[in-house]
């Protein structure tokens, strides 16, 4: 059978920024989803991990990531969230974005949820830091189908042209 890969939804925040980017309503007719975004934060720091919630739940959320820049490498695990990827705040060089994207595989069985992450930050100013990049898998330990996604800012609100398209996946 051939893949298919279709667009369901892209949100751009606009003037004024967003609390946070939200697709709801996701329908169960995929076999997999992935979301592509390129995020900015009006939170005053260079760059740092965003996480993200599905259906609201805050509950049974797990992950662990392993990153590195130019100076150093880092792993982290945690209980209480899910790994979305990086951001970048007003501090990082100039209108500068993030790249990410999260893949959830089998987004609407009945087990329970693996979901792997891939994320960079750019900062092209010395005195401020330097770019990251990093990997992670997490986990939603719940049996409900997944029919929304939120990804929230660490701080702020998320700037204008900060961007994300939610994709199903049938394969």
């Amino acid at each position: 059978m051939a893949t298919s890969v279709k667009a369901i939804a892209t949100v751009e925040v606009g003037a004024g920024g967003a609390a946070s980017i939200e697709f709801t309503n996701i329908p169960a007719i995929y076999t997999d989803l992935q979301i592509l975004y390129s995020l900015r934060a009006s939170g005053s720091y260079t760059g740092t991990s965003s996480y993200f919630t599905v259906n609201s739940n805050t509950s049974n959320r797990s992950f662990k990531f392993a990153a590195g820049n130019s100076a150093s490498t880092e792993s982290y695990g945690s209980t209480g969230n899910l790994w979305a990827g990086y951001e970048n705040g007003s501090t990082s060089t100039s209108s500068t974005f993030s790249s990410n994207f999260i893949y959830i595989p089998n987004y609407a069985g009945s087990t329970n949820k693996s979901i792997s992450s891939d994320g960079t930050y750019e900062n092209n100013s010395s005195s401020n830091g330097t770019a990251s990049v990093g990997m992670g898998a997490s986990l939603w330990a719940d049996t409900t189908a997944i029919s929304s996604v939120q990804i929230s800012p660490y701080s702020g609100t998320w700037a204008q042209y900060s961007t994300a398209t939610l994709y199903g996946i049938k394969g």
